[in-house]
């Protein structure tokens, strides 16, 4: 709680809309960036599933390259959804 708190006291929340995959994402996060807050980040901190931690870091070295990239991954079982049809396709 006190982390969001900090958080939100030092930024804003931004909406980049609909995403495809983490390439989409990585370049509509630096598009608005660029575009609305004039930025060019030096840090990013990623957070996803340990399924993905890998690509996403890379997707996100490609994109920011100036940046250090920091990825924060939660367990897999979080990310695992036996429902979701593209289970499957996962390597």
């Amino acid at each position: 709680m006190l982390a969001e708190a900090h958080l939100l006291s030092i930024g804003s929340v931004m909406s980049v809309g609909g995403i495809q995959n983490t390439v989409t994402e990585a370049r509509a996060i630096r598009d608005a960036l660029r575009e609305r807050k004039k930025v060019d980040p030096k840090h990013i901190i990623v957070v996803t599933g340990e399924i993905h931690g890998r690509s996403a870091r890379t997707v996100y070295r490609k994109t920011f390259p100036h940046a250090m990239i920091y990825v924060q991954c939660f367990p897999w079982i979080y990310e695992y959804q036996p429902d979701h049809p593209l289970f499957l396709q996962r390597g």
